[in-house]
């Protein structure tokens, strides 16, 4: 069940796309932090940890932004669609149940995804979109 801190308050732009660039960037440093320690340690049961938590709260950030309201200015609509499809790619991009083997590498790969993501909500790459 998606929590209250999940959902992002569209109705003013700016503070809408603040909340989604931390939240983002907050999944990054946490990735950031579970690379080191496997690192560091070889803790490979962090790294799959992290990626169900990751999948839970991409998961629960969806249903928690996914009413479009028309009340919303413009930008703030296409900022809300925007972060939607930042989220439903994300969601197919994360491996629900990583290999042992493979889940360091998979989690490295998803980091590069939010990489993207940030920048397109940023609107540095318009016409790219993220892929």
């Amino acid at each position: 069940m998606p929590t209250e801190k999940s959902k992002v308050d569209f109705s003013d732009y700016q503070s809408a796309k603040q909340a989604i660039l931390i939240q983002l960037q907050q999944w990054h440093w946490q990735i950031t932090y579970v690379e080191e320690a496997v690192r560091k340690q070889s803790d490979f049961e962090a790294v799959i940890q992290e990626n169900r938590r990751l999948r839970l709260a991409i998961r629960d950030s969806y249903q928690a932004n996914q009413k479009l309201s028309r009340r919303e200015p413009m930008a703030s609509q296409r900022l809300h669609r925007r972060y939607l499809q930042v989220l439903l790619n994300l969601s197919s991009q994360i491996v629900s149940i990583p290999s042992k083997s493979m889940a360091y590498y998979d989690l490295i790969g998803f980091k590069d995804h939010l990489l993207e993501a940030i920048d397109y909500i940023e609107d540095k790459s318009p016409e790219k979109g993220i892929e």
